[in-house]
């Protein structure tokens, strides 16, 4: 209930006008409507965006947890893992992909993301395997790498991050809704940027590798792959300026000040006098 608080909090819906945050999106302008919800949150976020559509809906995909379950009609429930990924991450990822690019320009896509969606939604970049996706993610862990250092070896060793997701949707309109897990609501880091563009680049990732002394220690296929993009021998990361982005919309939603102001308030009607003293610290 309290995402669905969240989301008519922030979202209005009056006929067939979809208002959020001050701007309004024609549903009846769209021959079919996408959902697909991606991270912890994703299960509560696509019931209450489900709830909120109603019959305009066509199709929607989640990914969810143990025991985690979907109530809304036209929804899948899709088992994922995490903090790492596994075979389940691989198949959600796939099942993903294909109702992205099963949008035509006609229609609209609602990808609904929240914090997790990196090691659930994993769709390793060929030669790489999911085991030397692991080795990858499970060592910069244990290294003390942060979310951003982390994302950015996922994204470039994955077939869905760093934009690709929206490259999957594309000609579609994709409208995204976004509960921030990351300090500052960094939309390229967050689940690492399925539907938004990405700064850094495969030096960055060799260079993250060296700083944690992983590069000579990573698989053969993670440096195959990260060789091959240093020497253009395959494609970036999407980048700012890219014409797919056109069709994007980025809505964050909430984030660690929500969630914050809303603990405050409850310990207003608790009898408190709460202060915040910020909203968010790190290292």
């Amino acid at each position: 209930m309290a995402a669905y608080r969240l989301f008519r909090r922030i979202i209005r819906r009056q006929g067939a006008k979809f208002i959020i945050q001050g701007r309004e999106f024609d549903l009846s302008s769209y021959e079919r409507i996408f959902l697909i919800a991606i991270g912890k949150a994703a299960p509560f976020m696509a019931g209450s965006l489900a709830r909120i559509l109603g019959s305009r809906l066509t199709e929607g995909l989640a990914v969810c947890g143990p025991g985690q379950r979907i109530t809304a009609d036209r929804i899948i429930c899709l088992p994922a893992a995490h903090p790492l990924p596994d075979e389940r991450s691989v198949r959600a990822a796939r099942r993903i992909v294909s109702l992205a690019q099963k949008a035509s320009p006609n229609d609209l896509v609602f990808v609904l993301i929240s914090g997790g969606a990196s090691a659930q939604v994993c769709l390793p970049r060929r030669p790489v395997t999911l085991a030397a996706k692991r080795w990858v993610t499970d060592a910069l862990l244990r290294a003390g790498a942060d979310i951003v250092e982390l994302n950015t070896i996922r994204k470039h060793l994955s077939e869905v991050k760093g934009g690709r997701l929206a490259a999957a949707a594309y000609p579609a309109a994709v409208v995204n809704l976004v509960v921030s897990d990351v300090l500052g609501n960094d939309l390229e880091s967050i689940a690492s940027g399925p539907t938004h563009w990405d700064s850094t680049t495969f030096a960055d990732a060799r260079r993250i590798l060296e700083k944690y002394s992983l590069w000579t220690k990573a698989p053969a296929s993670v440096r195959k792959v990260i060789q091959a993009g240093l020497s253009g021998r395959i494609s970036e990361t999407l980048k700012k300026g890219d014409p797919i982005f056109r069709k994007v919309s980025t809505f964050v939603i909430g984030d660690n000040g929500t969630a914050l102001m809303a603990a405050a308030a409850r310990a207003k009607a608790l009898g408190f006098r709460p202060v915040i003293l910020c909203e968010g610290d790190s290292g």
